[in-house]
């Protein structure tokens, strides 16, 4: 069962990613008319990832339900219609949460979750298609 903490958790950084898409993610596009530019953001991205899938603290479908809680916001965005989300976005949250999340204890025993956090980035983002 997700507790309030994870379930706010999950809101409020799905909802940081959203807005931060819309309002600072798109803007180099809206002026230069580049697609695609706007991934010069990603870093900023992944720290607020990084530090949610800090919190959730290894348990399991947290990471699947801020990624599809995101992909879900991104469908009703004017600004995300030309974008790739959709089933590809959701099935990399579930990849990743299946498989990060099963390794998460070795590196917590080890004291090397900047690691995983690092390992789990590296492997979203450039597999990742919704931004």
């Amino acid at each position: 069962m997700i507790s309030s903490r994870d379930l706010a958790l999950i809101i409020v950084f799905a909802v940081l990613t959203f807005v931060f898409m819309l309002l600072i993610g798109q803007i180099p596009e809206l002026i230069t008319g580049v697609p695609g530019i706007g991934y010069v953001f990603t870093i900023v991205y992944a720290i607020n990832q990084t530090v949610a899938w800090l919190l959730y603290e290894g348990r399991r479908w947290r990471i699947f339900a801020q990624g599809l809680l995101v992909s879900l916001l991104g469908f009703s965005s004017i600004a995300t219609w030309n974008r790739p989300l959709g089933m590809a976005t959701i099935l990399n949250a579930f990849i990743v949460d299946v498989v990060f999340n099963s390794v998460y204890g070795l590196f917590e025993q080890q004291s090397k979750l900047l690691w995983w956090a690092i390992l789990s980035q590296v492997y979203y983002w450039p597999t990742h298609c919704g931004f």
